[in-house]
């Protein structure tokens, strides 16, 4: 049975991956019937072992719109919206945040997951923030001025890198590094190494992307002269599909607003006929390749991609007569780097992706974890745990909720440790500031907003400065400078628009120095009313437009 009082409760869940689809799960076998759900990405392949609320047939569609389908289907009378969209997109503003109860959040991207924060602090809403990396997690929840936020401690530049859109649709280096250790892993690497691998289609596997010990074995250590017949033209076949015939297949199914691949095979026409290649005359690598800083031509990425592989493949059957004695990924084994940083290159040709030199591939290769299902489980249990206990208490306090860690690796230590939230850092850039909401028109110049408002309605004192906080952090005006700025443009002219956040820093010389938030958020218009599907009956309620 479930808490009758949960199910008017308004909940905006940011993500609908692998830790957004056990949040939802739970959520609804929990009796909350009013969600909202956003997640820009589509279904692909590689998150059908751990994203349950997605099958086979849903490749390709909207994530957060398949999840509002398939919870329907299970709860007919759940309301629940969903979109595709950014959640960093202008119409999620501070209205929008204030007609939920809480929000929770389940993405790996740390700027995004930033911005959330801040737009919880503004609104005032509380939010419960949870992650993985691998086999440790983390739910973390967050009540303006009780609790510190997402911003209260640094993070780093993350090292770990999830593998949730590695093959479809790559648009950093790293992705196709990822890639590319994901397709060395299949096909040369132990059988654990496939475990939650991007590239490992199942049945929709296409003959070429298996295991090398499924496709011949060596003989008392000697691999027979058919098999290096073979090998070699299954490293020109692995080639050609790997790096033109998916990616052509790939271009025809795709929107025409995606980007489109570029297949290798065109891109080499007139300069390397990869057929005519054989082991005699593509010989192994040259010296100048090893040259950790030097970066290669197209011609020479093709003939080491092909070469290694065909190297690899002999060296593996010789070396591991099976795959069970096979050994992972190491990246100081200087013929599986070169693999890596020559498909890892090739792809990110493909991708028309800024490529990285074989010593930025040899730092980097090292630090990629898998996402795990039963991590998500637990942490998107322990999400919805801590959501249950804040709306179910009158008035919680600190003490009444739990930061809680998951470590699932086999070591001493709990699985779970729990303990209070800390603090609010008094120093944090975001919960420490005041925030002013400002309904004042963009098109208003400069001067004007500084004089009537800075100084007017906010009593601003002294000299002082304003910055725009995004896309990343710009001078707006400096009183010491005021002659610098143009005084006369207007604000939208300068970037500022509705729900931009400005802020002002008082000179410290002043006897109380005001560090505070100026977010602009414009009067909205009453939206209308319309017909929204909500489980299997058309009803008429007052919202915001779904798709």
């Amino acid at each position: 049975m479930f808490n009758a009082s949960l199910t008017h409760k308004r909940i905006f869940v940011v993500g609908a991956g692998g830790i957004g689809c056990e949040v939802l799960k739970t959520l609804a076998a929990s009796g909350f019937r009013h969600l909202t759900i956003i997640d820009l990405d589509t279904i692909d392949v590689s998150n059908l072992n751990r994203q349950f609320l997605f099958r086979k047939e849903h490749i390709g569609q909207s994530k957060a719109h398949v999840s509002r389908s398939v919870l329907l289907e299970r709860y007919p009378d759940a309301h629940i919206i969903s979109y595709q969209e950014n959640v960093k997109s202008p119409r999620f503003n501070l209205q929008f945040y204030q007609q939920f109860d809480c929000v929770i959040c389940g993405l790996d991207n740390v700027d995004t997951r930033r911005h959330v924060n801040r737009m919880c602090i503004i609104s005032g809403v509380p939010l419960i923030d949870g992650g993985t990396a691998g086999l440790t997690g983390q739910s973390k929840p967050v009540l303006k001025g009780k609790t510190e936020c997402f911003d209260c401690t640094v993070h780093a530049a993350p090292t770990h890198y999830a593998v949730c859109t590695i093959r479809a649709s790559p648009t950093q280096p790293v992705h196709c590094i990822v890639w590319a250790q994901m397709l060395y892993n299949l096909i040369f690497g132990p059988p654990e190494s496939n475990f939650n691998n991007a590239l490992d289609d199942g049945e929709k596997a296409t003959p070429l992307m298996v295991p090398i010990w499924k496709v011949c074995q060596a003989t008392n250590g000697v691999v027979s002269e058919k098999d290096r017949v073979d090998l070699w033209k299954r490293a020109i076949d692995v080639f050609t599909c790997s790096f033109s015939t998916e990616l052509k297949e790939r271009n025809e199914v795709l929107d025409k607003n995606m980007v489109q691949a570029k297949p290798i095979l065109d891109l080499l026409k007139g300069d390397l006929d990869v057929t005519t290649l054989s082991p005699d005359t593509c010989s192994s690598i040259d010296e100048t390749f090893v040259e950790n800083l030097a970066v290669h031509t197209l011609p020479q990425l093709a003939k080491t991609f092909i070469r290694t592989f065909y190297d690899l493949s002999i060296r593996q059957l010789t070396q591991h007569p099976t795959q069970d004695t096979s050994v992972l990924f190491d990246k100081d084994d200087s013929l599986a780097l070169n693999f890596i940083y020559a498909a890892s290159s090739l792809r990110s040709i493909n991708f028309n992706i800024k490529r990285e030199t074989r010593h930025s591939v040899k730092a980097i290769v090292g630090n990629i974890v898998p996402a795990v299902a039963s991590t998500n489980a637990v942490v998107g249990g322990l999400t919805v745990l801590e959501l249950i206990k804040f709306l179910t208490i009158s008035s919680p306090l600190q003490n009444d909720l739990c930061y809680t860690v998951v470590q699932m690796r086999e070591s001493n230590h709990r699985l779970l440790s729990a303990s209070a939230p800390a603090d609010p850092n008094p120093e944090c850039p975001t919960c420490s500031l005041t925030y002013h909401i400002c309904d004042l028109n963009p098109s208003i110049s400069l001067k004007n907003f500084v004089d009537s408002y800075i100084r007017g309605t906010l009593t601003i004192k002294g000299d002082f400065s304003l910055s725009v906080s995004t896309p990343s952090l710009r001078v707006l005006y400096d009183s010491e400078m005021e002659e610098e700025f143009p005084l006369d443009k207007s604000l939208s002219a300068l970037g500022v628009a509705d729900t931009t956040l400005v802020l002002l820093d008082q000179c410290c010389d002043t006897d109380t120095p005001v560090s505070c938030g100026i977010y602009f958020s414009l009067p909205q218009p009453t939206p209308q009313k319309r017909t929204t599907v909500s489980g299997g009956l058309p009803k008429e309620e007052k919202t915001m437009k779904t798709h």
